[in-house]
This record gives C-alpha cells, structure tokens and sequence, in this order.
C-alpha cells in the first residue's frame, strides 16, 4: 500500500511540473518579448545618457540617438538600442492591426530586426564596458597625445636597429636587446607582435 501511495506522489508531481512548466511557457508572447525588449535597450540608453525614446529630445540641443557613432564610424551600442526600439513599437503595432498577409510579414521583418539590433547594442555595449573596465594599462598613452609621438618614435627606432643588425649579421633580438638596454624576452615579445621577425 505504501508502495502505491509513492507512485500516486511522483504521478501528482509529475502532473503538477508539467502544469507549471505549461503555465510559464503560456506566459511566453511574442508581445511580452517584444516589451522586454523596449525595457531593456530603453534602460541601455538611460545609462548612457539618453532618454528611453528615440525620438524624444530630436528638437533640441542633443545629438540625436540615431547618429550617435564612435570614434570608428560604427554605429554606438546606443544607436542599435534606439534601432531595436523602434523596430519592437513597429511590430507591437502590426501585433495589434487587423492581421493580413503583409502585416505578418512585416511584424516578422520588425521581429527579427529588433532582436537582431538588440544583440548588436548589448554585444557593444558589453565590449566597451569590457574595453573601459579591463584593467589593463595602456601601452601608448593616457590621454596625453605626445605619448603616441613617443611610442611611434620607438617603433621606428627598433625597426631600423633589426635592419642593422641584419645587415652586420647579427642576431636581432640580442641586437635590440643590448641596444635598448631591455630583457632578450622582451625584445622578442616586441620584435615578434610587431611582425618585424623573419620566422
């Protein structure tokens, strides 16, 4: 008998996780998705500086959302949020609409682009946070600009120390080891990431 009454528990529990796990998986929507995604890249761009609608300050003195690019001509992890904004409040419109063929596809093209524009913003996002935030010192400079003269004055002088050590038949990286007063592993670190090695 008390064999029986544990199959029965394990029957009931199994009956009440599969009722649980449908309950969650109902509470899935496509327009639940798409508010998560409004929610999340509206908080991205409150952190960096913007407001939660893309076109919410367009007349005024701030740059616009939508060109907001770094310093290599890439679009910002702002941008893409705005982008997966705008996409997200097209499709829960079209959700909404009297549903037709081309309304479909145009909820799944906006779908797909707003997902695919939140991935770009929180990929960026996640590399400029990485990029800041890496404790890493820098090789080149701190901010001061006249430290790149420096850096690049010194890549041009051990370019021409391996050219002359080459020429006299010498060994390069004790070369520019001896002659810049640094460690032979050093030297070769340098000589190698900066591809001025044979091998």
């Amino acid at each position: 008998m008390s064999q029986d009454k544990t199959v029965f528990r394990r029957i009931k529990h199994r009956i009440d996780s599969t009722r649980k796990n449908l309950a969650e998986l109902s509470e899935i929507t496509a327009k639940k998705d798409l508010i998560n995604i409004i929610t999340g890249m509206g908080d991205l761009l409150e952190d960096n500086g913007f407001g939660r609608d893309p076109f919410e300050d367009i007349s005024g003195t701030r740059v616009n959302i939508l060109h907001d690019y770094l310093d290599n001509g890439e679009p910002s992890a702002s941008n893409y949020a705005a982008q997966a904004i705008i996409h997200s409040k097209r499709a829960l419109e079209l959700l909404e609409a009297e549903p037709s063929a081309k309304a479909m596809q145009d909820l799944a093209f906006n779908a797909m682009r707003a997902q695919n524009f939140a991935t770009l913003a929180n990929m960026r996002a996640t590399n400029m946070e990485r990029d800041l935030w890496s404790g890493k010192k820098s090789r080149t400079s701190k901010g001061n600009p006249s430290d790149f003269g420096k850096y690049n004055d010194m890549h041009k002088k051990r370019k021409a120390l391996v050219e002359e050590a080459k020429r006299l038949g010498k060994d390069a990286i004790a070369y520019v080891a001896e002659k810049e007063g640094i460690s032979v592993q050093g030297a070769q670190k340098y000589l190698r990431n900066k591809g001025f090695l044979d091998n």
